[in-house]
């Protein structure tokens, strides 16, 4: 198991962003959550296989992708902490 962050930067919030990664995240086997950032980012945390991550990824990147201007992925190892995927408030 492993464990990404992700900052997205570009037209992201007021989008539907998060809604969006929500869904993405439906029908793959990882946990986390995605919020706004006060910089006007999205920041990702998600957990799971790495095939589930990357294509998590490839999932938001395609459907987003008139809005994502830039996007870091910083790897790590899995804590097994995170709940079900959501939106964080």
């Amino acid at each position: 198991m492993e464990r990404i962050e992700v900052f997205y930067s570009g037209h992201v919030q007021g989008v539907g962003f998060r809604y969006n990664a929500c869904e993405q995240a439906d029908g793959l086997s990882v946990t986390g959550w995605v919020q706004n950032l006060p910089d006007r980012r999205v920041q990702m945390v998600a957990e799971g296989s790495i095939g589930d991550l990357k294509e998590l990824l490839r999932r938001i990147d395609q459907s987003m992708s008139g809005n994502i201007r830039d996007k870091t992925v910083d790897w790590q190892a899995a804590t097994g902490q995170l709940a079900p995927f959501q939106i964080k408030h």
